[in-house]
């Protein structure tokens, strides 16, 4: 089913705007229905954009037109080109000539996908009229500041938007015409909303606004009707979450395209069942997903040590930033590869051809499950995903099934697990340096259990720690006083 509406916050200009909306075509999906440029739909052509998906369609006619959008829908579904055309098209009707000044901001939560935007910016090779810069923190060079003063359009991430705002800058805002926030929900919900209110004092009053996400909250449509004078809403939903009207407005449609499955641990360790997996699948492109940057850390450390040949990458808040950003172009350009990582990875990102999403730890919520299976199966791609589970997290696929997410089990072949609690016992006990990362990964996890909120799911005297310590090589339950 296909949504959309405008928002109206001023009646005066409603009859008005529905004048306007009538004259717009939802329904037709081709490129050059849309009042944009030759030159641009040749480039479309090109890059093997022929038609408009769903989200596209009812989002691009209105943005051209100038109102200000918010977008709602499933992750893959091509959001990224509904803010990407009009800015493209919009830059060569004015001709932009205003030297050394950004003609549009494009925000995101993560450095990783500024880069992939940055990319997705570049890959429209013919269309040179644009000069896209980029901010993604860390120590900024003298030279990428010049660059990025040079630059019409500018990608960054919240706090290094703010942190230029704050520092003498030769990046010009005055002429700012279009504000676009990806992924917003994220944004939000990493504390930002102060942020949004700060930026808006550093630029133009009159602007274009797009605020894109795959879930559609409370917050985002309180924040637009806080700050957008000329709002069109979009969004794309499955039909049957309309028999739930509070769901139908929280949670991103799936591809069909994602097949789902789910594994229950009985007597089975986990760290056997994901070596056994890896390892029948090392031919694969494979995301798996922790709960905590530490467990990333340890288990990184420990696949690496024990050389079986895994092509093996991981991304986490506390790398360098360099080694974070090689390390997610490398497995992003590898055809197969195993990337570990924490949620910093489950939103926005598109990754080429992921064969599995495995999450070796329940989600907290139903929402991290989604956006993290959303990073399989993007466009017409094809995604598989495991969710493993223990005995006491069973209570959460009834969590899944009051949200329609359909689910199939899969039970664990005893036959084909191997064991290598051995070796992860052997790899901490041989390294006291290796034993302090592990014993920090588990109580990193202990304290992600403590503070979830449904005591039904993460219920600490139900786990049996005494067996989830194996799992990260540890003898005994010791204290946390380590030299």
């Amino acid at each position: 089913m296909i949504k959309c509406r405008v928002i109206f916050l001023k009646t005066k200009k409603k009859k008005k705007f529905l004048t306007e909306i009538k004259k717009m075509t939802f329904d037709k999906k081709n490129f050059d229905c849309l009042s944009i440029s030759m030159v641009i739909l040749k480039e479309l052509e090109r890059m093997g954009f022929k038609k408009m998906t769903n989200i596209q369609s009812i989002c691009i006619p209105p943005s051209l037109k100038g109102f200000d959008i918010i977008g709602s829908a499933r992750t893959g579904s091509g959001k990224t080109l509904c803010y990407v055309l009009p800015i493209f098209q919009k830059i060569y009707i004015l001709g932009w000539s205003f030297s050394n000044s950004i003609f549009s901001i494009v925000l995101a939560p993560t450095r990783e996908l500024c880069i992939q935007l940055f990319n997705f910016f570049r890959a429209f090779r013919n269309l040179k009229f644009l000069k896209t810069g980029i901010l993604i923190g860390g120590e900024i060079s003298k030279k990428k500041k010049i660059n990025n003063s040079k630059s019409i359009n500018l990608i960054a991430t919240p706090g290094s938007l703010l942190k230029t705002f704050s520092e003498e800058t030769i990046i010009n805002f005055d002429f700012l015409k279009l504000l676009i926030i990806d992924e917003v929900d994220k944004i939000l919900d990493m504390g930002f909303k102060k942020f949004f209110y700060v930026i808006l004092k550093y630029l133009p009053k009159k602007k274009q606004f797009f605020l894109f996400s795959a879930t559609l909250t409370t917050k985002l449509k309180n924040l637009a009707r806080l700050n957008l004078e000329k709002p069109f809403f979009g969004c794309v939903k499955k039909k049957e979450l309309i028999k739930n009207k509070a769901n139908y407005e929280n949670f991103p449609n799936i591809s069909r395209r994602i097949f789902q499955f789910f594994g229950i641990l009985f007597k089975q360790k986990k760290i056997n069942i994901l070596y056994s997996f890896l390892k029948s699948h090392i031919k694969r492109k494979i995301l798996v997903f922790f709960s905590t940057k530490k467990q990333v850390k340890f288990f990184f450390i420990f696949l690496k040590k024990i050389k079986e040949n895994f092509n093996l990458f991981h991304i986490q808040g506390d790398m360098n930033q360099n080694k974070r950003i090689e390390n997610f172009i490398g497995f992003s350009r590898s055809k197969s590869g195993i990337l570990l990582s924490t949620d910093v990875m489950a939103r926005g990102i598109d990754f080429p051809s992921i064969d599995w999403v495995v999450q070796v730890d329940c989600p907290e919520n139903e929402k991290t499950y989604l956006h993290r299976i959303g990073r399989a199966g993007r466009f017409f791609e094809t995604g598989k995903c495991l969710l493993i589970l223990k005995t006491n997290e069973i209570h959460f696929l009834e969590i899944l099934r009051k949200n329609f997410i359909k689910i199939r089990k899969i039970n664990f072949n005893n036959n084909q697990i191997l064991n290598i609690s051995g070796k992860i016992k052997n790899f901490t006990a041989k390294n006291k340096k290796i034993l302090k990362i592990a014993q920090e990964a588990f109580f990193s996890y202990m304290r992600f259990i403590f503070l979830q909120k449904n005591r039904n799911i993460f219920n600490l005297e139900k786990i049996n720690w005494e067996e989830t310590l194996t799992d990260f090589g540890i003898n005994n339950l010791i204290s946390k006083k380590l030299d």
